[in-house]
């Protein structure tokens, strides 16, 4: 017993990074799927409602101000609301000047083509396909996971 409690903190920071890593995965997972048949969706057309650079979420030096769009589409008959640019914000050499080009170009009012998801409708996209941006979400997952058995690994080794 005494020969396993120095495994114990290893153990457990390693489990702990390792279940972080598999759920960044299993999300960045999901966003890259998504972004990756969004290119074959249907579209419709949609009608932007709102438009607008905000401040960033998250307030910290050199954060870049963020996009806030919505639009409104009908696939069946049916009105739906939303707000996805594109999968995965992607950070530009000047991200500000970006921001406020995608807003400058999508006034409330403007008709746009609105990629949709055919099995869920609600699951919408104005710019379809994949970006660096979503490839690095699931990258930081699987680093976090293999850091995680690194460190249990680690831990395992020293003790026995």
């Amino acid at each position: 017993m005494s020969r396993l409690l120095p495994l114990l903190g290893p153990f457990c920071f390693g489990s702990i990074i390792m279940l972080a890593g598999l759920g960044i995965t299993y999300v960045g997972t999901i966003q890259l799927y998504e972004a990756m048949t969004s290119v074959s969706w249907p579209t419709c057309e949609g009608v932007i409602t709102h438009s607008e650079v905000v401040p960033p979420r998250h307030a910290g030096a050199g954060q870049p101000n963020e996009v806030s769009i919505r639009y409104d589409y009908t696939v069946e008959d049916k009105k739906y609301t939303g707000d996805r640019y594109r999968f995965a914000y992607t950070v530009t050499l000047n991200p500000n000047r970006e921001v406020a080009g995608i807003v400058a170009a999508h006034p409330v009012g403007t008709v746009v083509k609105v990629y949709y998801s055919p099995s869920s409708p609600t699951t919408s996209v104005l710019v379809p396909g994949t970006n660096w941006a979503v490839y690095f979400l699931l990258g930081t997952g699987v680093v976090f996971f293999l850091v995680g058995v690194w460190v249990v690994y680690g831990g395992v080794r020293s003790v026995w």
